[in-house]
């Protein structure tokens, strides 16, 4: 059965992000050894978008080379130490799992080999909250190599 991705997006989730050792290899998400948490997601925020990459070959026909998926959320609710955490991803390829923050729901969405950049905005306080905006792309040859369901029964 599919997972209903609106449900997901519309709920506010953990975000674990998981640095790749090899550039070419997704981290296993089946345990939470090498996931770290960097913050939450305020409900409604994520965004994925997909850009194709065709070309026409000479009959006509439109030929898949290639997609790239971006990824975006406003309102990342993190720390000063899950946001070094973070930053320590920039310019590295990682997988990024969300996660509903409901226990019993473990229907995930998992993005594959992003590359990840934060950016700062408002007021900020010891007491409160860090809040930021998140983005990522990643591209493939088609969406599977950049975008998949998973099922995570482990939370940090």
């Amino acid at each position: 059965m599919a997972i209903d991705k609106t449900k997901i997006f519309a709920k506010a989730c953990h975000v674990y992000v998981a640095g790749r050792t090899d550039a070419s290899t997704p981290v296993a998400h089946t345990a939470g050894t090498d996931w770290s948490d960097v913050g939450t997601l305020k409900a409604d925020s994520i965004k994925l978008s997909t850009d194709k990459h065709e070309i026409a070959l000479h009959d006509g026909e439109m030929q898949l080379l290639g997609v790239t998926l971006k990824f975006e959320a406003e309102g990342l609710e993190t720390d000063s130490a899950k946001l070094t955490i973070l930053e320590g991803m920039l310019n590295k390829k990682c997988d990024i799992i969300l996660r509903p923050i409901i226990a019993s729901d473990t229907a995930c969405i998992k993005l594959l080999g992003m590359n990840v950049s934060v950016g700062l905005s408002g007021a900020f306080s010891a007491k409160d909250a860090i809040i930021t905006a998140i983005s990522g792309q990643a591209m493939g040859k088609k969406p599977s190599d950049v975008y998949t369901e998973a099922t995570v029964s482990w939370s940090k």
